[in-house]
């Protein structure tokens, strides 16, 4: 029986992996170095320290990695408040979701401060109950601790949970503890996902299918 809809967030409530880029893109723009486009799709599903381990390597640069992400948390915060806004079919989901009393959870590499900034924005706070950001685990996706550590939380079986990611990271971090995954297209760069099933919109789901999916 489902009890629990874990989501991502990058990509998933929002199309914020765009931002990401950006915000590492200003903060490079301060060192003279223009960031190559072609980046964002190989920033897809990366934790922060991931993201700055590529840069540093690609572009030779030779700065602590906590001293980068400090100044581009600065632009990113900045960007989030400007720019950010929830995927379609998003609320509707949500909605539905509390009114079965269903458990939720946030499952992001990305750090606790950058996921307030977000759900604050986006006024979706009230609707997770449980929030596991890369700040509270070892390993991040793809690793499985994300999952298992939500999973715990919510007290609930990977057979009782569904995961929405929108990277094969994701997939494979929740896959590998059990649970069903749902890949979601609606921002994705690539045509297909490793998911159980693929959807391209949140407005393609709802709780009746949600539960069908587990119920096979």
């Amino acid at each position: 029986m489902l009890k629990a809809i874990l989501f991502d967030m990058d990509g998933v409530i929002a199309d914020t992996e765009p931002l990401h880029f950006l915000s590492v893109k200003k903060t490079m723009e301060e060192y003279n170095i223009n960031l190559s486009d072609g980046l964002l799709k190989e920033f897809i599903g990366m934790c922060e320290s991931g993201i700055w381990k590529l840069v540093k390597k690609r572009y030779n640069i030779d700065l602590p990695i906590d001293f980068l992400e400090k100044k581009r948390k600065v632009h990113l915060i900045k960007i989030i408040k400007e720019k950010v806004t929830p995927a379609r079919g998003l609320a509707s989901l949500l909605k539905e979701i509390k009114k079965a009393n269903m458990k939720t959870a946030l499952v992001s590499s990305s750090g606790r401060q950058v996921i307030d900034a977000i759900l604050k924005k986006l006024n979706l706070t009230e609707y997770f109950d449980v929030i596991v950001s890369g700040n509270d685990v070892i390993d991040k996706k793809p690793h499985s601790e994300p999952y298992i550590k939500a999973m715990k939380a919510l007290q609930v079986l990977s057979e009782e949970s569904i995961a929405i990611e929108d990277s094969d990271k994701g997939i494979t971090s929740a896959r590998n503890t059990g649970i069903f995954t749902c890949g979601v297209l609606i921002y994705s760069m690539t045509e297909k996902l490793n998911g159980d099933i693929n959807i391209h919109s949140l407005d393609e789901l709802n709780i009746e299918k949600l539960k069908k999916f587990i119920e096979k």
